[in-house]
């Protein structure tokens, strides 16, 4: 869900939204989706920090480091297929569902393959 009313919303605004109640008009687009691949940790931190929720299905880019895997990924991939704070990982190495399980398996693989979800138009 991207927009309530015609307006960007946060996840924690359209929460209080739909609490609230009363009528309102969302829109829903597909993510954006790319598959960054092959990533070698070995030896070096993936320079991402991730948030997630205990019961989510994705795990949030919050912050971008300059040393490590991801920005030196950055550093050659295509703007589009770029990783940015707020894309979401939705499955590591093909393993999608638990957010947690998500981040595990992030942290133990020596490489990584990892699909990213955008939302379209933000």
């Amino acid at each position: 869900i991207t927009t309530n009313s015609g307006e960007v919303t946060s996840s924690q605004e359209l929460l209080k939204a739909l609490q609230t109640g009363g009528e309102m008009e969302l829109s829903i687009r597909r993510p954006f989706e790319f598959t960054v691949a092959r990533l070698n940790k070995r030896g070096s931190p993936l320079g991402l920090d991730l948030k997630y929720h205990a019961l989510g299905t994705c795990a949030s880019v919050h912050e971008i480091f300059p040393e490590g895997v991801v920005p030196i990924y950055n550093s050659t991939a295509a703007t589009e297929k770029q990783v940015k704070v707020n894309d979401c990982i939705v499955s590591v190495n093909g393993k999608a569902g638990c957010a947690k399980e998500i981040v595990e398996l992030i942290g133990e693989a020596a490489v990584v393959d990892f699909v990213v979800a955008r939302p379209m138009g933000l």
